[in-house]
């Protein structure tokens, strides 16, 4: 998985911890799992995505 990096992983995180809606905040804690190095499969088992 590739991630454009535009933004810091603690950036990431605040934006996902300020968020108010749940949908929103998964996509953004989906993308720092993504930048932190983990593969579309084992984001999927965090995350509950298919």
């Amino acid at each position: 998985m590739r991630v454009v990096d535009h933004h810091s992983e603690r950036v990431l995180q605040q934006f996902a911890e300020r968020e108010s809606r749940a949908d929103r905040a998964k996509r953004l804690r989906t993308v720092l799992l993504a930048k932190q190095g983990f593969t579309a499969p084992e984001i999927a088992t965090c995350t509950g995505f298919s």
